[in-house]
């Protein structure tokens, strides 16, 4: 997905020509790549303007659709994807609270 935070103009963005995708008719900032694309050690996802999250991750905070401004208490944030995420989306001035047990899962 695109992180929205670090691109602040996500509907302006282009990736380099080398990636094919298309956006996912449900989840705005969701992009689609063809099976078997390698995203490891790409420039935008080492810039942190690309975050690799599957479909299914990413629904929560799609469902969710915090307000801006809202706070959000996550209770099971590990490793952390689907919590940035619904920070995203709270673009203005997010405040969620990742908690984790410390035990495994």
């Amino acid at each position: 997905r695109v992180e929205i935070t670090t691109n602040q103009k996500y509907n302006q963005i282009e990736l380099p020509s080398s990636h094919t995708f298309a956006v996912d008719p449900y989840i705005p900032n969701l992009l689609i790549l063809p099976p078997g694309t390698n995203l490891h050690g790409d420039e935008w996802v080492d810039a942190g303007k690309l975050v690799l999250q599957d479909r299914a991750s990413c629904l929560t905070a799609t469902v969710l659709r915090p307000p801006v401004g809202s706070v959000c208490l996550d209770t099971c944030a590990a490793p952390g994807n689907k919590t940035s995420h619904v920070a995203s989306l709270v673009v203005a001035q997010p405040h969620t609270s990742p908690l984790e047990s410390p035990e495994t899962k």
